[in-house]
């Protein structure tokens, strides 16, 4: 998995409507 930003994943993830936490 690339180093990605906490802030990143998290907007990434609501965008796309569920969260997860890694």
């Amino acid at each position: 998995m690339k180093t990605i930003n906490k802030e990143s994943i998290k907007r990434f993830n609501m965008s796309n409507g569920y969260i997860l936490y890694v």
